[in-house]
């Protein structure tokens, strides 16, 4: 006679088979083969593909509980697997790795020496600071706010001190952190006193049950937080106010590094510092976890309340267990093609393309001169890509490899600096 054990055991078994076929038929897949269930061990092993080639390893069944490896997929491109699959594992971290960038635009190649070194020199601190965390042990995590927080505190980049103004002459900064592994994730935007924003949207992240806060509720946080603030005028230099006067003038909003229309009376600034531009970092520590951060102040005359891609998660901002991503350029050109997003599922899906190739891939469909992104891999891999004449920008790695750039190798400057992929 069977014991009762082993009739639950049989019993478990079957509803945990009914809810496996329920979510495989759910999707495009189908279950081909079931192996016995042993008298009494009371667990089975499901095997089941899809209709576009795509192969779902085995699911273990154990009580009422389903758990799966991450799928291979055939050759086929573009296969997607249902939206209750489980997250994609990663091959083995590599090492190490560090990207940043300073925004993204029209540079020209006669920047003067005085105005360009101190923004390249901004870069090569901020990629010493990160790099000597990451050879420390710190968290990926830790490094972007860490990098991202001393861009901010630069006034030659549009982010925290360098914040352009919008049309009423006012700042309105926005950051976002995201971290890989977890899909844990913070934004704010509407900042006018908040002197480090990619730490509000940490610890948004981390202190809060949302993702996003914006504009009075923002800063309400940042005071309940005791978060470093600053008087909203410690945000506006002079050379913004000239570079909104000459948009205005113009009758433009500009993005990063952007000048008036030709045939315009107004000029630049003497020393240039008036072309400012979004910053970000992405990063994969030792242990291959990866994280990013971006920060700006946004567009020169924007209307105050525009939100940009910065802040939103998978336009300018993305991080799974793949790869993390930092986007600059126009906006909502980004939000419209959610290019950080796009990146990481390209890696994702299909045949499963390559960083730089994915990257590269994208910011090819975007608009020409709207869209800059600096990706780091699970793996270490580093690509700095851009449709834009240049993009400030540097990255390292645990091997060995170094770049502090601007413009595109074809274009390289006199110093020899260069970016690693440009299109």
């Amino acid at each position: 006679m069977r014991s009762l054990g082993w009739r639950w055991s049989r019993r478990i078994c079957r509803r945990s088979w009914q809810l496996a076929w329920a979510q495989l038929a759910g999707g495009r897949w189908r279950v081909s083969w079931l192996s016995p269930f042993g008298k009494g061990g009371g667990c089975g092993v499901i095997s089941a593909s899809g209709t576009h080639g795509e192969r779902w390893p085995p699911i273990s069944i154990t009580d009422h509980s389903l758990t799966a490896a991450a799928p291979t997929y055939a050759s086929r491109p573009c296969s997607v697997p249902p939206s209750s699959s489980p997250p994609f594992a990663a091959d083995p971290a590599m090492g190490w790795a560090l990207a940043l960038h300073g925004g993204a635009g029209d540079v020209p190649r006669t920047l003067p020496p005085e105005s360009r070194e101190p923004r390249l020199a901004t870069l090569r601190r901020c990629l010493d600071i990160g790099t000597a965390a990451l050879r420390e042990g710190r968290t990926a995590l830790d490094v972007v706010e860490l990098v991202v927080r001393e861009l901010e505190d630069c006034p030659h980049f549009n982010a925290g001190r360098g914040s352009v103004l919008t049309s009423d002459g006012t700042v309105e900064m926005e950051a976002c952190v995201m971290e890989g592994a977890t899909l844990r994730c913070g934004a704010v935007s509407g900042l006018s006193t908040v002197t480090n924003a990619v730490s509000l949207a940490r610890l948004v992240m981390e202190k809060t049950p949302h993702i996003y806060l914006a504009f009075d509720g923002a800063e309400a946080f940042a005071r309940e937080q005791g978060v470093e603030t600053k008087d909203p005028s410690h945000f506006i230099t002079d050379h913004n106010i000239e570079r909104l006067r000459q948009a205005k003038e113009a009758n433009r909003v500009q993005i990063d590094y952007t000048q008036p229309a030709a045939g315009q009376k107004s000029q630049a600034p003497a020393d240039d510092n008036s072309q400012t531009g979004t910053v970000g970092c992405v990063a994969v520590d030792a242990a291959g976890n990866l994280a990013t951060a971006t920060s700006t102040g946004g567009l020169v005359n924007k209307m105050p309340g525009r939100i940009g891609d910065t802040p939103l998660v998978g336009a300018g901002t993305y991080a799974n267990a793949l790869c993390a991503v930092s986007a600059t350029g126009k906006g909502e050109e980004i939000i419209r093609r959610t290019v950080a997003r796009d990146v990481a599922a390209l890696m994702e899906l299909g045949d499963a393309l390559p960083l730089r190739d994915a990257a590269a891939r994208v910011v090819a469909g975007a608009a020409r001169g709207a869209v800059g992104l600096v990706v780091v891999s699970r793996q270490g891999d580093v690509a700095m890509v851009h449709n834009t004449t240049a993009m400030f920008r540097a990255c390292a790695t645990e091997a060995g490899h170094t770049e502090v750039g601007i413009w595109t190798d074809a274009d390289a400057d006199a110093d020899g600096e260069t970016v690693s992929v440009a299109l």
